[in-house]
């Protein structure tokens, strides 16, 4: 009778065993189902964004080089995958370092201005020269003003964002090292 009631026990054991490492699957199943939704839904979403975002990109770039560059292309991160050139295709590569993070700031003021939200510029543009300089600091305010979002930069070089400014302009220029002394 014990040996009977202990078989028992274990065959109960055993079901109870096999339908939580049912339930467990099952579970498991609709999680990496979920997950797979998830990431085709983000990749569909960033996909969409580098559509939208592909358009003001490549106008500002082509204003900012006085139509030497072409329409720029988007990978489904965001990451820029190439531009036309003189007729085809070209890879970043292809472009000064300078042009490169010209390209890249923009890319930053588009996503910014999209979600408004802030960006902030570690002296991204210290290989601009002078004339480029002048048109960011223009495009800088422009796009804060017209997207509703912040621009915050870090630079040794003010005078590379700071221009004239009018008695009501929103930026705000904060000296850290006088702040510490």
């Amino acid at each position: 009778h014990v040996g009977t009631e202990r078989l028992a026990q274990q065959e109960e054991a055993v079901a109870l065993a096999t339908s939580e490492s049912r339930e467990s699957e099952l579970a498991y199943r609709a999680a990496l189902r979920l997950l797979r939704e998830i990431e085709a839904a983000e990749s569909e979403r960033a996909t969409h964004l580098g559509r939208v975002l592909a358009g003001p990109v490549t106008d500002a770039f082509r204003t900012l080089t006085n139509e030497r560059y072409g329409r720029i292309s988007f990978a489904p991160d965001l990451r820029t995958e190439h531009l036309e050139a003189g007729g085809g295709a070209r890879s970043l590569e292809h472009l000064s370092v300078g042009t490169r993070e010209q390209l890249a700031t923009l890319l930053r003021l588009a996503v910014a201005g999209h979600l408004h939200t802030a960006v902030v510029l570690d002296d991204q543009l210290v290989h601009s020269d002078s004339g480029r300089l002048e048109w960011f600091k223009q495009a800088l305010r422009t796009s804060t003003r017209s997207h509703d979002h912040q621009v915050v930069v870090f630079t040794c070089r003010p005078g590379d964002y700071l221009g004239e400014q009018e008695p009501d302009d929103s930026v705000t220029a904060v000296d850290l090292a006088a702040s510490i002394s």
